[in-house]
């Protein structure tokens, strides 16, 4: 078969999935794909995924999808990284499957950009009867008096959560709210969502993460009450953090479990740095040594100029490597805070 670009392994690879019996077809999807802004870079991605490509038909089967993705607004850069991460999309109908899929993302979600990012989550929605679950979901979260707005920023990020049967989702959003939590806190109420949703042993599993680190089952559901997404965070990141500041802070377990919003600024771009930060001018008497675990709070919440100007401009003069240690050229040993 025609290389199409590819190097000699990936060329044999895609021949094994396709044998092209007309080279016509196989120029033609070339140029078709070229005329539409595809680099040879993206077409070569693309044969690589789904070699099948160059036997369709240009006229009657790719012509009118691409067109219609085309005109429905997409830039041809957008277009390009869609049909390259997602070549599923082109062997889908355009009629019964592309064209009213299209349109309602756009209407719930308002722009090209959301609607990729909606697609590129949970590429299967495409092909889903939206009608039959998703459309009745979003309608019972109106019912709750949850804004469009707030449901529409949902979506894009987790459309997986709107396509469960409409009697798993009425019972998800059921418990949420017999947990305490008020659909007036729209985003709160999101991320119970999110997390309620989980797996009886997806849960299980995060919540023995925290209870390794002395949490008890009652310090888990106050911390999810706090902040739900809590629960959302990966096994080992929760483990990361727990060790952070239990192990090298001195924390208790009882201090994160009251102040859950710790758990969500980063770890090694903002926490780390500014502790070693910390640590240093402790280190060289320039603050007390007694850093409370409130004062911690307020120096892991504050602004990015903010810290900068109060604990590393000003001090860089009497301990210059305060610098090395906001860039994270410097390890962090220990910080002893103060409850």
């Amino acid at each position: 078969m025609y290389s199409c670009g590819l190097s000699a392994d990936k060329a044999l690879a895609a021949s094994k999935k396709c044998t092209l019996k007309r080279s016509v077809n196989a120029d033609s999807v070339l140029a078709l794909l070229t005329n539409h802004g595809f680099s040879k870079t993206q077409i070569r991605e693309l044969i690589t995924r789904d070699p099948d490509i160059l036997l369709r038909r240009v006229e009657k089967n790719l012509q009118p999808k691409i067109q219609f993705l085309v005109d429905f607004g997409l830039s041809a850069t957008q277009f390009g990284e869609l049909i390259v991460s997602k070549p599923y999309i082109l062997k889908l109908g355009l009629r019964n499957k592309l064209v009213p899929t299209f349109n309602f993302l756009k209407e719930l979600l308002h722009t090209n950009e959301k609607v990729i990012r909606a697609i590129r989550s949970c590429p299967w929605f495409i092909d889903h009867n939206f009608e039959k679950n998703v459309i009745p979901n979003i309608s019972f979260l109106q019912k709750q008096r949850i804004p469009i707005c707030h449901i529409s920023k949902f979506f894009m990020h987790e459309p997986r959560r709107f396509m469960v049967k409409v009697d798993r989702f009425s019972e998800v959003v059921t418990k949420v709210k017999e947990l305490g939590f008020d659909s007036c806190s729209p985003s709160m109420f999101i991320e119970a969502i999110s997390a309620v949703a989980l797996s009886q042993s997806t849960w299980e599993a995060k919540s023995m993460v925290y209870r390794s680190f002395g949490w008890s089952e009652k310090d888990v559901l106050s911390a999810f009450r706090k902040r739900p997404k809590c629960m959302l965070m990966s096994e080992e990141k929760i483990g990361r953090f727990m060790d952070f500041f239990l192990n090298k802070l001195g924390l208790k377990p009882s201090h994160i479990s009251y102040r859950p919003n710790l758990l969500f600024y980063s770890l090694e771009q903002r926490i780390i740095p500014r502790c070693t930060v910390l640590q240093i001018l402790a280190s060289n008497s320039l603050i007390g040594k007694d850093l409370t675990l409130r004062q911690l709070q307020q120096i892991v919440q504050m602004g990015e100029r903010q810290f900068l100007e109060i604990y590393v401009i000003k001090h860089q003069n009497e301990a210059p490597e305060v610098l090395k240690a906001y860039q994270g050229q410097i390890s962090f040993s220990k910080l002893d805070i103060k409850a």
